[in-house]
């Protein structure tokens, strides 16, 4: 039997998320245990030098990840650390925002999977940026982000790179919910902040057969 319900679902705490993040770094670095301590004893003092601009529950959530990605690009160099980071946070996303969509829990249906975005868009990580409705079908659920507080702190930081990992976590987590009927895009290649765009395109289409 399940301890998790839709109104109790999954909570990856700060050990769920470290085991993660050691499960993929003991496959590719030296020493893993060592520089995951290490990153955890220093990212304290790394959250002191962030601007304070950024809201303190973002950087609670965000700090930990970007701090792995500047340590690992000092070790090993950027595109390795960007490799490795990618590797990191796609399936540590999809662990923690996936319990956010009760994909455990919860029925995998369209209706099921819309109350989630909603839900997610008010707590969870987007809501620090500004997202605009589009339209709302049967079959479509299509909004615009104008804001990506995400971007906007790796910008600040010099990294504006490691933005892309979580766009792609978006691919990720939506195509995987119910890959035979809902498919999720950007309308084209590249609609997104961090490629240049003003904003970043979310399009959630039902396949009815």
């Amino acid at each position: 039997m399940l301890k998790t319900t839709v109104k109790n679902p999954a909570r990856f705490g700060a050990i769920s998320k470290a085991l993660i993040v050691y499960s993929v770094l003991r496959e590719y670095v030296n020493h893993p245990l060592a520089f995951l301590v290490g990153t955890a004893l220093t990212v304290g003092r790394f959250k002191k030098r962030l601007p304070k601009d950024i809201p303190n529950d973002f950087v609670e959530l965000f700090a930990f990840p970007t701090w792995i990605y500047m340590r690992l690009k000092e070790r090993m160099g950027q595109e390795e650390a960007f490799a490795l980071a990618r590797a990191i946070i796609i399936p540590l996303g999809v662990a923690v925002y996936g319990a956010e969509f009760c994909l455990v829990e919860a029925p995998r249906t369209w209706n099921n999977f819309i109350d989630f975005v909603e839900i997610s868009n008010r707590q969870g990580a987007i809501r620090w940026s500004k997202v605009e409705m589009d339209e709302r079908t049967e079959t479509l659920y299509e909004y615009r982000c104008t804001f990506c507080m995400i971007h906007h702190f790796l910008s600040k930081l010099g990294i504006p790179e490691l933005t892309e990992p979580f766009c792609t976590l978006d691919n990720a987590l939506y195509n995987a919910y119910l890959p035979n009927e809902i498919i999720f895009h950007r309308g084209g290649k590249g609609k997104t902040i961090e490629k240049g765009q003003p904003f970043c395109k979310f399009i959630h289409e039902r396949k009815i057969q």
